[in-house]
């Protein structure tokens, strides 16, 4: 009875002991965030151009280098937009992406909405182009377009605004619409095109 008494003694006084524990001890897992955080943008050139910009961005858990997202706008092209096409070039035309909804997802190199970053957007844009000298004469038609694009998030007061400028090259293909003001001339409708702008945003 005495030499069990004695055994449970010893065990009590081995696990109950305290023990030195020190950081390198710890799995690095739980010394890291990994919570999902939520980011709210706009495009301030999309509201100059009389249109208007809303996108989200959603950092998943466990994610530190990945965004998904999506987004929807509208704006008058400028006409320097239109002139990248040649074809377009000089005729007057007057076109607005009267809606436009896409998906986005985004690798940063450093941390989410951190320094550089690539993206990749896929959707859908509805058009109305019209042309000053055909008086009357506008039509429509709808895109889709995929677009792959390159940029840089700042944070200039180092907290949870940014500013992120980016450029992008997209493809696009018409899906239903028709391009022609009163069936003669066309609004020539480039399958690649570059795109540039900037998005100011805040994360939660």
């Amino acid at each position: 009875m005495k030499s069990l008494a004695a055994v449970l003694l010893v065990f009590v006084v081995t696990f109950t002991a305290p023990s030195k524990i020190f950081g390198q001890d710890y799995i690095p897992v739980f010394s890291q965030d990994y919570g999902s955080r939520l980011s709210v943008e706009i495009d301030p050139i999309a509201f100059l151009y009389k249109g208007y910009s809303f996108h989200l961005r959603y950092q998943p858990m466990f994610s530190e280098k990945f965004l998904v997202g999506l987004g929807a706008y509208a704006l008058n092209l400028p006409e320097t937009m239109v002139d990248f096409n040649s074809s377009n070039r000089d005729l007057g035309w007057d076109v607005r992406i009267r809606s436009a909804f896409f998906l986005y997802g985004e690798l940063y190199a450093k941390g989410a909405n951190d320094g550089w970053f690539i993206g990749e957007q896929v959707g859908f844009q509805s058009f109305k182009v019209s042309i000053e000298r055909e008086s009357g004469g506008s039509t429509s038609f709808n895109n889709l377009l995929l677009m792959t694009y390159l940029g840089y998030s700042w944070r200039p007061y180092k907290g949870s605004f940014y500013i992120k400028p980016w450029i992008g090259l997209g493809f696009a293909e018409k899906v239903d619409g028709i391009n022609r003001v009163r069936g003669s001339i066309e609004y020539d409708i480039s399958p690649l095109f570059p795109y540039f702008t900037f998005h100011a945003g805040y994360t939660f």
